[in-house]
């Protein structure tokens, strides 16, 4: 079994950064980077964020809803991926259709005490919470499992044949029978394992769109594409002086929070937030054919805890894989949605060429009435629809179809 070690350098200049990043591209892809390529300058797009219409990237919307059976309840997050989309352990066709259910809630044999995500391959789905099981094409427990180290951060994805965990500081590459093929450690040595940080960096590590994945590198905010057989450099996300401090993206956070919660209650200030507020926390990364699209926030950890701070929200950005461009767009709304009802939509998740979200029945029934009710026109086949869907069903999917230039 093979280990590959990814190191990152604390480098003072931001030029020296910058040079070092270009060479690391350049050396790692198949194909030349020339300077000024791959960066995705996000500390200079927050810094000029502008109102950003949907119209401007997309050309149309759709509302696709989700099946509502007895059996396939929704009362969790969706998970948007290639081939399904999924709510738990209940997954979803793209057309809408409830699709097959993985697993089951317990603790024996291909039984888990709680649900986080699930990848496909070929021969099977994979899940992890507790520990990894596979199940077979039909959601059927195959009689694999494997436990997981506690208190570490953790992603799975697929890519080909092969289930991609992440697990702490390191990427493990599995074969079907979850066997170790390959360990490639994405994060500098440090001291002690990376088990419970102080603020998580990152929700999702994993950016997966038309059988491509991404992961998202928060130690030195690069984006690799992932293969089979391990990864490749792709963009530099440059966050300039906006960079979280190592030393709280490393280690276990655990054994200082109780300092800063002290400081906190004591004075409403402390050297964590101190040397942190204001920085980017990039949350998840989704990727098109042309446009990276990151999700990110002013980080305020503990703003409950200062007096003067309210609640941090998150907002989008995106990367022109064309133009190099790199836009942050204002507002926690997201894109002014003049294409459809919802007033501002915010994507959170990818589908082929569409940016993805989801609503619940009677918000969008809130939103076109409230339309109708000031005389705007709305889409007649968007109001026969919601008809015939009852308030308490399934969610609804908005699709917002991205041109092609």
């Amino acid at each position: 079994m093979k280990t590959i070690t990814f190191y990152w350098h604390c480098l003072k200049s931001k030029s020296i950064i910058r040079a070092c990043l270009f060479v690391a591209l350049a050396s790692c892809n198949s194909v030349q980077v020339r300077q000024g390529e791959n960066i995705v300058t996000m500390e200079a797009a927050v810094a000029e964020q502008r109102v950003v219409k949907l119209s401007e990237l997309c050309d149309s919307i759709a509302y696709i809803p989700l099946e509502t059976p007895d059996t396939a309840l929704i009362n969790s997050r969706f998970s948007y991926k290639s081939k399904f989309l999924n709510a738990g352990n209940q997954l979803f066709t793209w057309d809408g259709r409830a699709s097959i259910t993985i697993g089951s809630t317990g603790q024996g044999p291909g039984e888990d005490i709680w649900w986080n995500d699930c990848a496909y391959t070929p021969d099977g789905y994979y899940s992890y919470g507790s520990k990894i099981i596979k199940y077979d094409k039909s959601g059927v427990y195959a009689g694999l499992e494997k436990g997981l180290a506690e208190d570490m951060e953790r992603a799975l994805a697929a890519v080909g044949s092969r289930p991609i965990f992440y697990l702490g500081d390191t990427l493990l590459f599995m074969n079907p029978d979850l066997t170790i093929f390959r360990k490639i450690r994405m994060t500098p040595s440090w001291p002690e394992p990376t088990k419970f940080l102080v603020k998580p960096p990152t929700f999702s590590k994993f950016a997966d769109n038309n059988d491509s994945v991404l992961f998202y590198n928060y130690t030195n905010d690069t984006i690799y594409r992932v293969l089979e057989n391990g990864v490749s450099p792709r963009w530099i996300l440059d966050v300039g002086e906006s960079k979280i401090p190592l030393k709280y993206l490393l280690g276990n956070g655990s054994k200082y929070r109780m300092d800063i919660y002290h400081e906190l209650t004591a004075s409403g200030e402390s050297t964590y937030t101190t040397e942190t507020d204001n920085k980017l926390h990039i949350n998840r990364l989704y990727e098109t054919g042309n446009f990276i699209f990151i999700e990110w926030e002013k980080m305020r950890d503990w703003y409950d805890y200062h007096r003067s701070y309210a609640k941090p929200y998150p907002q989008i950005a995106y990367y022109n894989k064309n133009s190099g461009a790199t836009v942050a767009v204002s507002g926690y709304g997201g894109f002014v949605d003049d294409l459809g009802v919802m007033g501002t939509f915010f994507p959170k998740g990818t589908h082929g060429e569409n940016l993805v979200c989801s609503v619940w029945p009677y918000e969008l029934r809130e939103k076109v009435d409230s339309l109708a009710n000031i005389g705007k026109p709305v889409d007649k086949s968007l109001t026969l629809m919601l008809d015939t869907i009852p308030d308490d069903a399934n969610p609804i999917i908005v699709m917002v179809h991205l041109r092609s230039k």
